[in-house]
């Protein structure tokens, strides 16, 4: 068996890039907390593709992993970057009508 891939080999990429997309998405609506889902979803996109060619490489399985922690990186990024465009503008807003 010397060089045989064990066919239960993990993706750790893929399952690290699904727990950090699925919590970046849960952070991302909460205002000023957004700021890490920004950090998280990158991570996540990152882990996902690395998750992704691996699973394609043959070298480990759970390519599902990859994909949805890159999809809810992907959400979680998009969103976050939405509430703190919103907050930025409101406050902005606020400023200039106060004035």
């Amino acid at each position: 068996m010397g060089g045989s891939i064990d066919a239960r080999a993990g993706n750790g990429a893929g399952v690290a890039s699904a727990i950090c997309g699925i919590v970046a998405l849960g952070v991302s609506w909460i205002p000023f907390v957004d700021y890490t889902s920004l950090v998280l979803g990158a991570l996540a996109i990152i882990l996902g593709v690395l998750g992704i060619r691996r699973a394609n490489a043959g070298l480990g399985a759970r390519k599902a992993f990859a994909i949805v922690g890159m999809v809810c990186g992907i959400a979680g990024f998009a969103v976050a970057a939405i509430v703190l465009l919103l907050i930025y503008t409101l406050i902005t807003t606020i400023t200039v009508a106060g004035a």
